[in-house]
C-alpha cells in the first residue's frame, strides 16, 4: 500500500536536492561533527572547506558522503538523497538513545556502520581504497587520505540507485524495521547514474584526498615551522608550493598565491613583468637560472635548480625551482610552466649543521681525549690529531693502518708486550660490548718512549647486530702512572718502615744500656789505657746508633725533628767532609739570597754524605763534584708529586760512569744496590729522608758521562731556630728526679746518669706507677725537680699520657721525653705536648747533661 503525498514529496525534494541543498539538510538529532575529538582533518581544512571538496564530485551523484578522521570521527557527513536521508533518519531513531555517542557506539545505527565499520575502518587499516555494498542497498565507495605515508581518515560517496528487486527491498525493510510499501516508495526517489559518471566521480573522490592530504601535510609543515623555526619569517609561505607560467611571445608572466607569498608580493596584484625578473635573484641565482631558461626552450630539457631569492622586502632567501616547456599541437614551444618551493629553511637548517661540523671537527682537533674510528676489518677511518700525537705517528700514517700492525707495541702494566686478544679494538670486536678503563702503555715508534693511556671503547651496531665500526677514546696518564709508582715506593718504604722501626726500637734500648754504661765507665776511668779501649767502643756503637737512626729514617715514628736554619755553610762542610782524603774536589754555586729551610740537620747531613760518598765513588780515577743552590717556585700541578709553593733547590753533579738506564728507575728501592758491598738502603734512605722533610729527590744520568741528584726542601719565611750548639759544662744539680722506662738496662743506666750530676733517681717501669708516685710526693709537698719518661710502654701508660695527668697535679714540674722510636711528631715537637725537650736513645752523658743545662733551671741558677 502507498501513501501517495510523502512520496510525492520525497520525490519533488530528491529532483530539487544541489550542491547548495546539501548544506540546506539539518538532522533532527543535531551536528554529529561536534563529537570529533581528534579534529585532524576538520580544524586542518574546515567544515567548509570539506563542503566545497566534497561538492566536487557529489555534484555528479547527489547521493552521501563522509569524511573520517582516523579513529571514527566525523569530519564531515552529508546525505543529499531523499534514500539517504530517511533511512539514516530511521536507523538513527532504532538506537532508542538521544545521545549521539551513545547511538554510535551501540551498533544500531545502520548507516553509520555501514560508513564506518564496513568499509572506512577496514580503508584505514589496508590504506586502500574499498567499495562494497550498504545496508541500504546502495555501494559505498572510500579512498584513505595518505600524509607522510600515515593514513590520517578515509573519504567516501555512496553510489547507485535504490534496489527495485522486491525480494531485496523486503531485505531492507526488514532490516531498517518500516513496512515493505513504504520502503518500495523510498526506492523510487533514486537517480541513476551510468558507469562513466561513477568512474568520474571516483576520480573527483581520490583527487579530492588527495587535496585534504596536502592541505593537512601543509598545516603541519605550517605548525612545525612555527614551533621549532620561530625565527624565520612567513613560516607559512615555506610549507607551500607555488606555479607560475611565461608565455615567450608575450613575457606575460602568470603565478599561483603561494609564488606571490614566497617573493613577498601582493597577490591582488598584477606579478612583476618578465623583464623585472633579475631583481627577484641574486647575479649568480639569475644567471644560472637565465641559462637554464634558454636551454630548456632550445632543447625540451627540463631544469632543477636551487636559486638564492631576493624578496621584495630586500631580504634574501632560497627556492627549489623546476621548468618545462609549454607545446602546441604542432608540437612547437610556445611558453614554459614550473612549480617553486620555498627551501629557506632546509638551507639555513644546512648552513646550521655545516658549521655545526665545523665546530664538531674543531673539538676533535683541540682536544685532549685522542679518539679513533676503526672500521669493523679493525683499519682506521678517522683519528684527531691528540691521537696520533700520542701513538707517536702522523694522522696520515694512522690511515688505514690496521689494530694487528705488528709496528704497535701496546705493553701491559708490567711493561710486558700486550698479547693479541687484549688489544682494546679486538677486545670490543670479541666481545661486542663496551670496554672501559683499560690501562696500558704504547712504545712510540718514533721517540722511543712510553706513553700510559686509559682507554676506553665501543661497538656502533647496525640494525641487524652487526658491527659497522668501533669507536675507540684514551686519554694520557703517564703522569698519573709516574704518581702511581712513586706511591707504591712510598707504600713499600713505609711497609719496610714497620720493621725497621720495630728492630730499631727494641735494639736503642738494649744498646743504649751498653753505650750508657761504656760511657760512664769511660767517664770515671783514669786509666789511660781503659779510657783509650772505653773511647774506641764508644765509636763502634755510634757507628750502631747511625745504623738504627737510618733504620728509624724508614718508621712511621723516624720523622725529622727539624729547625729553621742556613742550608749553607752545613752542606758545604758535609760534603768537604764526605770527599776528603779522596782525588775528588768540589766546588759550590750558591746565591747569597737563598731562602732557609726548616730540617733536620742530622738527617739533611746523612743524605748530602751518602750523595757525596756514591760521587765519589763513581769517580774512582778522580774528577770534581759541582753542588749547585737555588731559589724555585712551583705552580699549581707543575710537578708530579710536589706541592705548589717556594722550594730550594740543591743539585749535586758528578763527571763519573753513570747510571745504565734500566737501573735508574729502582734505584731509590730498599735493599736495591749495583755494588759488590753495602746493604741497599743508602739511596732508599735519602728517599725516605727527603719525603718526611715534604720535599723530593731526582735523579738524572748518562752513562759515562756522569749523574745529577735534584733535592728540593720547602722553603721557610720564618726566622732560624735557635741552635743549642753543644757545652762542655758537665750538668750539676740536686733533688729528686724521676726516671720511667719499661727497660731496666735503661733505668739503671740513667740513674746512674742522673745521680752522677748529683740527683736522686726514682725509677718506675711504667707511667701508671709512675703517676702514683709523683701525685704522692707532690700531695707530700716534696718537690721533683724533673721527669724523665720513655714516650711509648707496649701494653701500658706511656709518657706523654702519664706526663699529662701529673701535670693535672703540679703542671711546674719540668718534664722530659725519650724514645728509641716514636708513632707521632711528640719527639720532633715537644713542646706542644707538655715537655721541655725530648732526646733519642742511645744517648751519651754529654747529650743528657747539655738537655738538662738548657732546659732545666737547678737551685743554683736561682
Amino acid at each position: 500500500m502507498k501513501t501517495a503525498e510523502p512520496n510525492t514529496t520525497e520525490a519533488n525534494a530528491t529532483e530539487a536536492t544541489s550542491n547548495t541543498a546539501q548544506n540546506q539538510y539539518s538532522p533532527e538529532f543535531g551536528d554529529i561533527t561536534l563529537l570529533n575529538t581528534d579534529r585532524t582533518i576538520l580544524e586542518s581544512v574546515g567544515y567548509e572547506e570539506l563542503n566545497s571538496i566534497v561538492g566536487d564530485f557529489m555534484d555528479l551523484l547527489q547521493s552521501s558522503a563522509a569524511v573520517f578522521e582516523r579513529n571514527g570521527d566525523y569530519a564531515l557527513r552529508i546525505f543529499s538523497s531523499v534514500w539517504c536521508r530517511k533511512l539514516d533518519s530511521i536507523s538513527r531513531k532504532q538506537c532508542h538513545t538521544s545521545d549521539n555517542m551513545a547511538a554510535l557506539t551501540s551498533g544500531k545505527w545502520l548507516c553509520h556502520e555501514s560508513c564506518w565499520s564496513s568499509v572506512s575502518k577496514i580503508v584505514i587499516q589496508l590504506k586502500e581504497p574499498v567499495d562494497r555494498a550498504c545496508n541500504g542497498g546502495l555501494r559505498i565507495y572510500a579512498v584513505p587520505i595518505m600524509v607522510d605515508g600515515e593514513c590520517i581518515g578515509t573519504i567516501s560517496f555512496g553510489y547507485g540507485a535504490p534496489p527495485e528487486d522486491r525480494i531485496e527491498l523486503k531485505s531492507i525493510a526488514r532490516r531498517y524495521s518500516i513496512s515493505l510499501d513504504r520502503i518500495s516508495e523510498l526506492s523510487k526517489t533514486g537517480k541513476r547514474h551510468d558507469s562513466e559518471t561513477i568512474e568520474l566521480a571516483k576520480k573527483r573522490l581520490s583527487t579530492s584526498a588527495l587535496l585534504i592530504s596536502k592541505i593537512v601535510h601543509s598545516k603541519r609543515i605550517e605548525k612545525k615551522f612555527r614551533e621549532s623555526e620561530r625565527h624565520l619569517r612567513n613560516s607559512q609561505q615555506i610549507a607551500h608550493l607555488g606555479s607560475w607560467q611565461l608565455d615567450l611571445a608575450t613575457n606575460q608572466v602568470q603565478w599561483t598565491e603561494e609564488l606571490y607569498n614566497m617573493y613577498g608580493f601582493d597577490p591582488a596584484l598584477p606579478p612583476p613583468p618578465y623583464t623585472e625578473h633579475m631583481k627577484l635573484f641574486t647575479p649568480e641565482s639569475w644567471e644560472r637560472l637565465s641559462t637554464a631558461l634558454a636551454h630548456t626552450v632550445e632543447t625540451g630539457t627540463p631544469y632543477t635548480l636551487e636559486l638564492e631569492m631576493v624578496r621584495k622586502d630586500g631580504k634574501n632567501g632560497w627556492m627549489w625551482v623546476r621548468g618545462e616547456t609549454i607545446k602546441d599541437s604542432d608540437g612547437n614551444t610556445t611558453g614554459l610552466w614550473g612549480a617553486a618551493q620555498d627551501i629557506t629553511g632546509r638551507k639555513r637548517a644546512e648552513q646550521t649543521i655545516k658549521k655545526d661540523e665545523e665546530r664538531y671537527r674543531g673539538l676533535l682537533a683541540n682536544m685532549d681525549v685522542g679518539i679513533i674510528a676503526h672500521r669493523a676489518d679493525s683499519s682506521i677511518e678517522m683519528s684527531n690529531p691528540r691521537a696520533a700525537e700520542l701513538l707517536g705517528l702522523s694522522e696520515d700514517q694512522m690511515q688505514g693502518k690496521s689494530a694487528m700492525d705488528p709496528q704497535w707495541k701496546f705493553l701491559d702494566i708490567n711493561n710486558n708486550p700486550l698479547p693479541l686478544t687484549e688489544y682494546p679494538v679486538n677486545r670490543v670486536l670479541a666481545s661486542r660490548k663496551p670496554m672501559k678503563s683499560q690501562f696500558m702503555g704504547v712504545a712510540r715508534p718514533i721517540t722511543n718512549d712510553i706513553v700510559w693511556l686509559t682507554v676506553n671503547g665501543f661497538p656502533v651496531l647496525n640494525q641487524a647486530g652487526e658491527i659497522m665500526e668501533i669507536l675507540i677514546n684514551f686519554i694520557d696518564v703517564t703522569e698519573h702512572a709516574k704518581m702511581e709508582k712513586e706511591l707504591q715506593k712510598v707504600q713499600k718504604l713505609d711497609a719496610l718502615g714497620l720493621l725497621a722501626g720495630g728492630i730499631a726500637h727494641d735494639f736503642n734500648n738494649l744498646m743504649g744500656g751498653i753505650f750508657g754504661y761504656i760511657d760512664l765507665a769511660r767517664e770515671e776511668s783514669e786509666d789511660k789505657n781503659v779510657n783509650l779501649y772505653l773511647t774506641k767502643a764508644m765509636a763502634t756503637i755510634d757507628r750502631a746508633r747511625g745504623l738504627t737512626r737510618q733504620l728509624l729514617t724508614f718508621a712511621k715514628g723516624g720523622g725529622p725533628i727539624k729547625q729553621i736554619n742556613n742550608l749553607f755553610p752545613f752542606i758545604t762542610d758535609t760534603v768537604q767532609f764526605a770527599l776528603s782524603g779522596s782525588n775528588v774536589a768540589a766546588s759550590f754555586e750558591v746565591p747569597e739570597d737563598l731562602w732557609q729551610c726548616d730540617f733536620d740537620m742530622s738527617q739533611i747531613g746523612q743524605v748530602i754524605d751518602n750523595i757525596a760518598i756514591n760521587a765519589k765513588q763513581a769517580m774512582s780515577g778522580g774528577g770534581s763534584v759541582v753542588v749547585a743552590a737555588r731559589n724555585i717556585t712551583l705552580a699549581e700541578e707543575s710537578h708530579s708529586s710536589l706541592a705548589n709553593g717556594d722550594y730550594v733547590k740543591i743539585s749535586i753533579r758528578d763527571y763519573g760512569i753513570g747510571i745504565p738506564g734500566e737501573v735508574l728507575p729502582r734505584i731509590f728501592d730498599p735493599f736495591y744496590t749495583t755494588k759488590n758491598t753495602g746493604h741497599g738502603l743508602g739511596l732508599s734512605t735519602c728517599y725516605s729522608i727527603i719525603a718526611r722533610h715534604g720535599g723530593g729527590i731526582e735523579v738524572e744520568s748518562e752513562p759515562g758521562k756522569g749523574s745529577t741528584f735534584h733535592i728540593l726542601l720547602p722553603a721557610s719565611r720564618d726566622s732560624a731556630s735557635f741552635s743549642l750548639g753543644s757545652s762542655a759544662m758537665t750538668h750539676k744539680g740536686s733533688g729528686t728526679f724521676l726516671v720511667m722506662d719499661d727497660e731496666e738496662v735503661m733505668r739503671e743506666t740513667i740513674a746512674c746518669m742522673l745521680e752522677s750530676f748529683g740527683y736522686d733517681a726514682v725509677c718506675r717501669e711504667d707511667g701508671s706507677t709512675a703517676i702514683e708516685y709523683a701525685v704522692t710526693e707532690i700531695q707530700a709537698q716534696r718537690k721533683i725537680v724533673g721527669m724523665i719518661f720513655d714516650l711509648t710502654v707496649p701494653g701500658g701508660i706511656g709518657g706523654k699520657e702519664a706526663v699529662a695527668k701529673i701535670h693535672k697535679v703540679d703542671p711546674d714540674t719540668p718534664a722530659f721525653v725519650m724514645s728509641g722510636y716514636a708513632e707521632d711528631p711528640v719527639m720532633a715537637n715537644p713542646g706542644e705536648h707538655s715537655f721541655e725537650a725530648s732526646i733519642c736513645k742511645p744517648f751519651r752523658r754529654s747529650e743528657l747533661s747539655e738537655m738538662l743545662n738548657k732546659y732545666l733551671v737547678t737551685p743554683g741558677d736561682k
